[in-house]
């Protein structure tokens, strides 16, 4: 007779014990070695040194544990709030989100385009700011946020930090992405300002230049994916929505500029091929004979040396291309001092021997690693092509076909990849087994039916390039691609059709707007070193002086003078769009900068000790002298009246804002009697997204 048990959960029973109950085989269950390999970490695993790193993580967080520097409570524990502001600084800066495509620029470009729509003086006002703020800024403002978010230990001020981070950034490659330069292409995390890096023009030519600003972001969000499974025309790319996609519409035949997000892929086409044009590097004698010995690999060994310099021996099909065109070459070639031929009829091939002098034996490499991508141009790379084709022995017809090669040295793999983009081929890159081999198309570019657009989630680093065309060439998980990127500033720019070289290099060759940008670098290098920490008095010190020169100064007097002028050009109905779009900028850095001040304040008060009167006359010393360059560079921009305003009345506006920095402070203000001559500028500051300024 069966047992009855009651009051039995599922919970109680596993499928085991049924089994067994109906005398029921139990199976043995297999164990992946995966899983048996992760029960044994873990049950290895010591959680004493994650203990220790949380310590008060551990417990609940109250309000007074938390600080705003040097603080040990868990940061993952956003509430309860200390600082109610700084949480209330980031739900505004969410209700006022704005983008400049919003913005509508038909007016402006119709006026910038007619020679009467402006003065010289208003045109020199418009490119000085546009110059300045598109690039000098930059410099220090986007890699800064992510320096202040690591060193501030309080969890709602750093979720502003990242709002602010957002609201700076320029939105562009996922981690992985490469950029090609003069050495080939290279990691975006590993670039450094003095490569030269290739940027495509408006005629798909491509030239090698000094990239204008260098930027790394942390990115927190959706990320948008451009992919193909094609092995003929692979293509994957993964951007910031609001990246600037470069894109041929199915009806021109020049470059546009889409944002990702808005990129229908029904429509358009995604250039991928090149031209480099130089007219300059020709294909000489030396070139004929570094080709052939790259491509055939000749043996040289010390027997084969003589006095005079050394011996190359090449060995080909006699019936190939090569041995034809080697010898051919060899007739003519001043480098060779002599050669000789003999043929093998059993083994059907053919062995060169070719003498070569002492002043040839450093310069015959190899490996491709004695092309000069930078220099070389589309004629150069097809006589290069035709002679490494037929030392190859490839039996293709040149350039109707398109090459194929092998490699074993990476680097000849790329080099090779280049050389073919450089006349308007798309390589494609496959490697196998140590075998690097480089396929191409002859299709310009790949149209959007066949490319899959998706998004994903990416909690990590972004990055760009600044270049004066906008565009340059990317390369991610081996596809190469033409690409952009994007920038408030970059939209005025582009809109009004203004020479982008000009801009991006005046923080180089003007020295008001460069003195801005080198004493901004100067007054905020130390916290933007990543080994740089708090936790004594000179290192929060440290950390409070360069808070004052990024928030209070850069931020707090440099933006001044040009938020004013273009505003002021707004109030009179002229250049509208740009001046809109200035006007949520200042907004912004309205924001950020009271930000910054409260988080100043709040260092103050909970380290009294730092404080000093010493400190305080330095902090004052930063002040004046950012006034002073400010001051600087509204003569250089305004060396008229012009919009009402002179570089008198800026001058004395300035001051005013010195004097504001000083009492947000606590410190006594430096040019007392001055008074505000732009009563206005206070109204854009207070401005809500729902309310446009301009229209009255």
């Amino acid at each position: 007779m069966n047992q009855v048990v009651s009051n039995l959960t599922w919970d109680d029973i596993s499928v085991d014990d049924v089994q067994r109950e109906m005398g029921m085989d139990i199976p043995e269950v297999v164990v992946p070695e995966a899983v048996l390999a992760a029960r044994q970490a873990l049950a290895e695993l010591d959680p004493t040194p994650g203990i220790e790193e949380l310590e008060m993580g551990a417990a609940r967080i109250q309000v007074d544990d938390k600080r705003m520097i040097n603080c040990r409570a868990d940061l993952n524990q956003l509430v309860p709030f200390k600082y109610d502001w700084a949480w209330q600084k980031y739900l505004d800066g969410c209700a006022n989100h704005w983008m400049p495509q919003e913005v509508n620029m038909s007016a402006d470009i119709a006026m910038w385009k007619n020679p009467h729509g402006l003065t010289d003086d208003e045109r020199r006002i418009v490119m000085r700011s546009l110059g300045y703020f598109s690039t000098a800024d930059s410099l220090v403002a986007n890699n800064l946020v992510l320096a202040i978010y690591r060193l501030i230990t309080n969890p709602e001020c750093r979720q502003y930090i990242l709002r602010q981070s957002f609201e700076e950034a320029i939105h562009c490659y996922i981690d992985g992405t490469e950029i090609l330069t003069e050495y080939g292409f290279v990691d975006f995390r590993v670039l450094s300002p003095d490569m030269r890096v290739a940027q495509v023009t408006d005629d798909h030519t491509i030239e090698y230049v000094l990239p204008d600003e260098i930027l790394h972001d942390r990115y927190q969000g959706e990320m948008v994916v451009f992919t193909t499974k094609d092995p003929v025309l692979p293509y994957h790319s993964v951007v910031t929505p609001d990246h600037r996609c470069v894109v041929h519409e199915s009806s021109a035949q020049q470059y546009s500029i889409t944002l990702a997000k808005d990129v229908d892929t029904e429509t358009v086409a995604f250039p991928k091929a090149v031209y480099k044009v130089n007219k300059y590097d020709h294909f000489t004698d030396v070139d004929v004979l570094c080709t052939y010995v790259t491509a055939l690999q000749p043996v040289r060994t010390p027997s084969t040396k003589f006095e005079g310099g050394t011996t190359l021996t090449f060995t080909v099909p006699s019936t190939s291309h090569a041995r034809e065109q080697l010898q051919a070459h060899l007739k003519f070639n001043p480098l060779i001092l002599d050669h000789t031929v003999n043929t093998d009829r059993a083994t059907k091939t053919t062995t060169i021997s070719v003498e070569i002098g002492k002043e040839c034996i450093g310069r015959v490499p190899f490996t491709l690693a004695w092309i000069d991508i930078t220099t070389v141009d589309v004629d150069w790379v097809n006589n290069f092509l035709k002679h490494w084709l037929h030392a190859k022995s490839v039996d293709v017809v040149y350039p109707i076909t398109p090459p194929r090669q092998s490699f074993t040295n990476a680097a000849d793999a790329e080099t090779f990849a280049i050389l073919l983009m450089y006349v308007g081929l798309t390589p494609v890159y496959t490697i196998s087994d140590d075998e690097h081999l480089v396929t191409c198309s002859m299709i310009e570019r790949i149209s959007g039916h066949v490319i899959e657009k998706s998004t994903i989630q990416h909690d990590g680093h972004v990055h760009c390039v600044g270049v004066p065309s906008g565009k340059i060439i990317t390369r991610y998980k081996g596809c190469i691609a033409v690409s952009g990127n994007t920038h408030a500033y970059q939209y005025c720019i582009e809109s009004l059709g203004i020479d982008e070289g000009e801009v991006f290099n005046m923080y180089r060759e003007l020295p008001s707007v460069a003195n801005k940008a080198a004493w901004s670098i100067k007054h905020t290098q130390s916290i933007s070193d990543p080994t740089f920490k708090t936790g004594t008095p000179e290192t929060d010190q440290e950390l409070l002086r360069n808070l004052i020169a990024f928030y209070v100064v850069t931020e707090g007097i440099f933006f001044y003078c040009g938020f004013s002028q273009i505003l002021s050009m707004g109030r009179r109905n002229k250049m509208t769009g740009v001046a809109e779009q200035f006007q949520w900028i200042l907004r912004d850095e309205s924001m950020h900068l009271n930000f910054g001040i409260d988080v100043i304040n709040t260092i103050k008060l909970e380290n009294p000790h730092l404080w000093t009167p010493e400190f305080q006359k330095e902090v004052i010393q930063l002040i004046l002298q950012g006034t002073m360059l400010e001051i600087e560079y509204a003569r250089d921009s305004m060396p008229r009246g012009v919009l009402g305003m002179n570089a008198s009345i800026m001058e004395e506006y300035l001051k005013f804002i010195a004097n504001r920095r000083c009492s947000q402070l606590g410190l006594p203000i430096q040019f007392p009697g001055v008074e505000n001559p732009f009563p206005w500028m206070s109204e854009i500051m207070d401005l809500r997204k729902e309310k446009n300024f301009f229209n009255y």
